[in-house]
């Protein structure tokens, strides 16, 4: 991620230079990156269906599978949810990202590799690491406050979309 100071003195590419804009690589659309990147719409609905189908579905058959486990599911029914909504979590933030591909071309591109930085990176994975351990050996009041945590990350990037669709969207 580029400083204020690093953005101003960045120089242009030689693609910007051929045509005659200045526009630092920083500063960079979504809209453009797409089409740099040669990506076409198929290929962004396709990734926008199916990387949050994969974490809803692959969470659910988890905690599916967790819950027929004789020592560990039926037992402890308050474990499944934390799961559940980590996976929901992490669908979230793609669809959100696949969101800023299809629909929001005049984002920054620094918006979305923010979003997936920081989204299932360093906040997705390390909550997957607690999680799986509260999975198998949490108490209860653990669990609920896993539970809690993922209530507010999940909030978080939905205001985050609605900023972005209310900031970027057309008009």
């Amino acid at each position: 991620m580029k400083m204020p100071d690093q953005i101003k003195s960045a120089k242009a590419t030689d693609d910007e230079s051929e045509t005659g804009t200045t526009t630092p690589p920083a500063l960079m659309t979504v809209g453009e990156a797409n089409a740099r990147a040669g990506d076409s719409r198929a290929v962004l609905w396709a990734a926008a269906v199916i990387l949050p189908s994969v974490y809803v579905g692959g969470t659910s058959a988890w905690a599916y599978a967790l819950y027929t486990h004789t020592s560990f599911g039926a037992s402890h029914p308050w474990r499944l949810p934390a799961m559940v909504l980590w996976g929901a979590y992490m669908a979230l933030v793609a669809a959100a990202a696949a969101h800023m591909s299809l629909c929001l071309p005049d984002a920054p591109v620094a918006l979305q590799e923010a979003l997936v930085d920081v989204g299932w990176v360093r906040v997705g994975m390390p909550v997957m690491v607690v999680n799986q351990a509260l999975a198998y050996f949490g108490s209860a009041w653990m669990v609920v406050a896993i539970d809690c945590v993922l209530g507010v990350l999940i909030a978080g990037v939905l205001g985050f979309w609605v900023w972005l669709v209310r900031t970027y969207g057309r008009k």
